[in-house]
């Protein structure tokens, strides 16, 4: 069976008008935390489960650490709010996009990109990123953030624990299977010349370092704490003051067009998994 990973986060809320009460269900911790056992005895592989809501947190491996994959487009979304708040960015800001900032695989944006280019916003790079899973979008994003290191620096300055942002996607996903990038793969015949050209025991080689890897990952517990604290503008991020943008794009990816007036009352839940 080919190993696999995955990190996956939810944010449920319910949405009070704006002149009446918020109203969340209660997680039931107690039984919740059983069924979060049962489920990873039974799982095949690697699992990690947690919830969170006003009262607490259930877990199950919520300590252990997982590759962060495509949920690194929402660190740097945040990271890039965090800049229109505090370091002058607009989200009107116009960018164009050439062909040799293009990333790989899942990158929607490409289709845009002509000879000349395609003009777009930070704004749209921010929803591209983290509503499309748009690869480009998001490593444009952290070249202009002046690197990974800046989005460590954000989640450093919020005290946001638990979280390791190493790599943008071109260098991740290309070390994984043993290659370094180069400018060249943003084509990706190229690219995938050069994949096939790795030695199977090379790749191998290269996967299991992955796994065992603790850059670019997060642990369950610090992805719901993330996610609530984003979700309530609470605790070490309450002064994000851009967050309902980010949560609008969030609840986008749930096919939600509408977050209302209300402050939401918030779960969240983060899961992840190799097998």
């Amino acid at each position: 069976m080919k190993n696999r990973v995955l990190i996956s986060a939810a944010i449920t809320c319910a949405l009070g008008s704006q002149r009446g009460p918020t109203i969340a269900a209660s997680l039931q911790k107690d039984k919740l935390q059983i069924e979060f056992q049962t489920l990873t005895r039974g799982f095949d592989g690697r699992v990690g489960i947690c919830a969170q809501d006003e009262t607490g947190l259930a877990c199950a491996n919520g300590d252990q650490r997982f590759s962060l994959q495509s949920v690194m487009k929402l660190l740097v979304g945040l990271a890039v709010m965090d800049a229109v708040d505090h370091r002058g960015w607009r989200l009107d800001e116009e960018i164009v996009v050439r062909k040799e900032d293009l990333s790989l695989y899942v990158q929607p944006i490409a289709e845009l990109v002509k000879d000349q280019g395609y003009r777009t916003t930070v704004g749209d790079l921010v929803r591209r990123a983290i509503v499309d899973s748009d690869s480009a979008a998001a490593d444009i994003l952290v070249g202009r953030l002046d690197g990974p290191r800046e989005v460590q620096s954000f989640l450093d300055r919020r005290a946001i624990s638990g979280v390791r942002f190493d790599r943008d996607e071109r260098h991740l996903q290309t070390e994984i299977l043993g290659l370094e990038w180069r400018s060249e793969f943003v084509d990706p015949a190229i690219l995938e010349s050069a994949i096939a050209g790795v030695p199977q025991e090379r790749r191998d080689m290269s996967y299991r370092q992955y796994q065992i890897d603790p850059r670019d990952t997060a642990t369950p517990r610090a992805m719901a704490s993330l996610l609530y604290a984003l979700a309530n503008g609470s605790a070490s991020i309450r002064q994000f003051n851009s967050r309902r943008a980010s949560l609008r794009a969030i609840r986008a990816r749930r096919g939600e067009t509408s977050m209302g007036a209300a402050r939401p009352a918030c779960f969240v839940a983060a899961s992840s998994a190799a097998w």
